[in-house]
């Protein structure tokens, strides 16, 4: 009996002992070197942590960016997360529209990031290697179910846009800034919208003026010129912040219009929101 064990699979295995047994013949195991050498296998793309999906959600609990669960390829189980919604499905008219996450009966094609190296196809190729369903870690319920797409091409350019850190983190980065006279409560309400934020699942953070004074605005007056003076740079950082990805909530005291116009030209107009 010749068997190329090339394209093996534990099942085929079995059945191929069983039958020599039975039969009681001599077996004869070849390899094609060819077909190691070229990375030729039962898998056409090969393994990876890390491929694109097309995702049917089937929970209440929206999927975003960062949740981990538990995938099922097969019979093998690994942990991993979304880490980037790349769009979501119009079932109706099939159209691709941005997307921050996927709510119930949702579809969405999503990058997907394991903790292991896994083997897989594309769906079209073996539905049997290229859809996996997703489980909840805490319930043990499957949530989700997707379709391994190995043909999207990968991008070579090694540099982070704005738009892949904001698909990353599901969200608009924006800057809310919060003005007023000293002891007005601006600085309380940046703190309270970063922890409602935080507590969605937003990537957010605070800059405030007088934690500005500490460091790079140490050595400012009190008086309108240093109050103007101390915004300046902060809306750069402001700025710096939204680029990556991160919503501000930020708290100054604005001495003049013009200090808060030249913030939000800094900023940019579509992001910054003064209060």
């Amino acid at each position: 009996m010749h068997v190329d064990t090339t394209w093996k699979f534990k099942e085929m295995i079995a059945f191929r002992d069983q039958q020599v047994e039975k039969l009681g013949l001599d077996i004869i195991v070849h390899t094609n070197l060819e077909g190691v050498d070229a990375g030729i296998g039962p898998f056409t793309h090969g393994s990876d942590s890390k491929f694109d999906a097309t995702i049917v959600w089937m929970a209440e609990t929206p999927l975003l960016p960062g949740n981990a669960f538990d995938f099922k390829l097969g019979s093998k189980t690994v942990s991993g997360r979304l880490s980037t919604m790349r769009n979501r499905i119009d079932v109706n008219t099939l159209e691709k529209v941005p997307a921050s996450g996927l709510e119930l009966n949702e579809i969405g094609l999503a990058e997907i990031n394991l903790d292991e190296t896994v083997c897989f196809d594309s769906y079209k190729d073996n539905r049997a290697t290229g859809s996996f369903i997703i489980i909840d870690r805490l319930s043990n319920v499957t949530v989700g179910a997707g379709m391994i797409d190995c043909e999207r091409s990968e991008s070579t350019n090694i540099i982070v846009t704005k738009g892949e850190r904001a698909a990353r983190y599901g969200q608009k980065p924006a800057t809310i800034m919060f003005v007023g006279v000293s002891g007005s409560g601006k600085s309380t309400l940046a703190h309270g919208l970063e922890r409602k934020l935080f507590d969605r699942g937003r990537v957010s953070t605070v800059l405030d003026g007088k934690t500005m004074r500490l460091g790079i605005s140490k050595d400012l007056p009190h008086d309108a010129e240093g109050r103007a003076e101390n915004l300046r740079p902060s809306a750069h950082i402001a700025r710096f912040l939204n680029d990556s990805g991160v919503i501000c909530c930020a708290s100054f005291v604005a001495p003049n219009a013009d200090s808060g116009e030249q913030a939000i030209s800094v900023i940019g107009k579509d992001n910054c929101y003064i209060i």
